[in-house]
């Protein structure tokens, strides 16, 4: 989209400043008719503001810029939860698959969070000890944004995972049409979600069982607690080795993102814009 970029810094004190007073800066220079974010939105600003309709999970640290944050979401109009913006159609044309990369398997399960980090460890622990016996080599899993130095796999388990570095989105699409399923052990964002591109692309779920994935995606998913490794293998294997459970989850994943529109968004961004304080 055309438009004019203005770049998150990557220091806490810098992202305190950005937040605060280069946002709005922007937004009026731009005679923007409203602010829309999730976090570190402004606190006092004279452009109404509008906030994701998910919760979000603050991060411990900053406390100074965590509660302006919270103060500026606090005073920002909320949208309602059907009213997030499109994802990318699924049949969407894909450029060619870059020369330089190895192949993709025919079919695995995907592990795709913002954080690939943050969420490692979790992963690993559920797939070695409950879902990669269960799945073995047929059905292997596609770490994606992991390089292999920083995964250590167990011997006999090295042809059921697949480190694979991150790539431009444009991608996304040809890795979606060839996952089983989206493993996905981390919160929901609002915006740019990869449990979002599940739901739209077909795409069975297995992920968290915590507010912000359930206000996403309702009974299109099969989740469970964080703190239960062998459940979240359990809806790993189920996914896989039960056709019918999955397709009836893409279904209804389908079905959900559909409410999904454009129009939809517009119209519920309009109306809150004109209920928003200044």
């Amino acid at each position: 989209l055309p438009g004019q970029v203005s770049q998150r810094p990557a220091q806490a004190a810098l992202r305190l400043w950005w937040e605060q007073w280069g946002l709005p800066q922007t937004a009026r220079a731009l005679s923007a008719q409203g602010l829309y974010g999730a976090a570190g939105l402004p606190l006092l600003t004279r452009v109404p503001t509008l906030r994701a309709p998910l919760p979000l999970h603050a991060q411990p640290g900053q406390r100074l810029r965590l509660a302006l944050a919270e103060g500026g979401r606090a005073r920002a109009a909320v949208l309602p939860t059907e009213a997030l913006p499109p994802p990318p159609p699924r049949g969407q044309e894909s450029p060619p698959w870059p020369s330089d990369l190895p192949p993709l398997p025919d079919a695995f399960v995907l592990y795709h969070v913002p954080n690939p980090q943050q969420h490692l460890p979790l992963a690993l622990e559920v797939w070695y000890r409950w879902a990669a016996s269960g799945l073995g080599e047929a059905t292997p899993l596609v770490l994606l944004g992991v390089e292999s130095s920083q995964v250590t796999i167990p011997k006999g388990l090295e042809g059921t995972i697949v480190p694979y570095p991150s790539l431009p989105t444009r991608y996304l699409p040809q890795i979606y049409a060839r996952a089983v399923a989206l493993f996905h052990p981390a919160p929901a964002t609002p915006a740019g979600s990869p449990l979002r591109l599940a739901l739209a692309w077909g795409v069975p779920i297995a992920g968290l069982e915590e507010p912000t994935t359930e206000a996403l995606v309702g009974d299109a998913a099969y989740l469970a607690p964080a703190t239960d490794p062998r459940a979240l293998g359990a809806a790993l294997v189920t996914l896989v080795v039960e056709p019918a459970v999955a397709e009836t989850l893409a279904q209804r994943g389908a079905a959900r993102a559909a409410a999904w529109t454009d129009a939809k968004f517009l119209q519920a961004v309009t109306q809150a814009l004109s209920n928003a304080d200044h």
